[in-house]
């Protein structure tokens, strides 16, 4: 089995000027929506078959119907050419026009955190929701982390992929993921079937493996950052990975179980660098 997965934001964050006549946000003069019709051409001709399709968040900046509107456009397109997508909450995002308009699920009033699972294939897929309003952090209430548990357990003959936005493995010590949440993550996590976890948020393609869990960070089409002792480089570049799973990436089968295979895919029209901090 084959499936993708990325960051989403459109519209992008920081610095923008909107354009009347498109109806688009551009941010240090990249337009979305430009990024977003170049990863879907790649992914045509590079005539990738995904099962499913993982977005982790931040699928608009705004939150308003509009740009949900808008980028519901481009992931019905996606949709086509790569299976049904999972949709994560991030940052950015607002919960009830998020599971309005992308989940087709009314929210009620008081706005509670989405997250739902579906079996694909034989892989259990689990859409959880970090984003804790006011709070510069990912993080779980307890009802979300109890009905994991149930997943995980009633689900243990199926290997589960999880995802969310906030990295709750890579960057510790900045604080990205609260410590509580995180601690009793990683506990229910150990003892069901889980082969990987997925996130966004950072835009910065990374993959690590820490007790036979494959903790798998997407990058973006939008842009994508670099890390230093000194703070952050943010280029005009676009990545997703592709991830193949008991499968080579030619979609070969390899005799290796739980064997999840990373392919960050990058593409750009000339790298270039658009932001220093600090």
């Amino acid at each position: 089995m084959q499936f993708c997965g990325l960051n989403g934001q459109l519209p992008p964050p920081l610095r923008h000027t909107h354009s009347r006549e498109t109806g688009r946000i551009v941010a240090w003069c990249i337009d979305p929506c430009k990024k977003l019709e170049k990863l879907i051409e790649l992914v045509r001709k590079l005539e990738l078959k995904p099962s499913f399709t993982v977005i982790t968040g931040d699928i608009s900046h705004t939150g308003t119907i509009k740009s949900y509107n808008l980028a519901k456009r481009y992931i019905d397109e996606i949709r086509r050419l790569a299976g049904p997508i999972f949709h994560t909450m991030g940052t950015h995002d607002n919960r009830k026009n998020f599971s309005n308009i992308l989940l087709e699920k009314p929210s009620p009033q008081h706005e509670p955190p989405c997250y739902y699972s579906r079996t694909i294939e034989g892989l259990h897929v689990i859409a959880m929701d970090s984003h804790t309003p006011g709070l510069k952090m990912g993080g779980f209430n307890e009802e979300q982390l109890d009905w994991l548990t149930v997943e995980l357990r009633e689900h243990r003959a199926e290997p589960a992929i999880i995802a969310f936005h906030e990295p709750i493995f890579f960057f510790g010590e900045l604080g990205m993921f609260n410590k509580v949440s995180a601690s009793r993550f990683k506990e229910i996590i150990s003892e069901g079937n889980v082969l990987a976890v997925l996130s966004g948020h950072i835009h910065s393609p990374l993959f690590t493996v820490v007790d036979g869990v494959h903790y798998v960070q997407a990058g973006s089409p939008l842009w994508e950052n670099s890390f230093n002792e000194t703070g952050t480089v943010t280029h005009d570049s676009s990545s997703f990975n592709f991830l193949s799973y008991n499968e080579d990436p030619d979609g070969r089968p390899i005799d290796l179980p739980n064997r999840l295979l990373v392919k960050p895919v990058s593409f750009t029209g000339g790298t270039q660098l658009i932001d220093r901090t600090p």
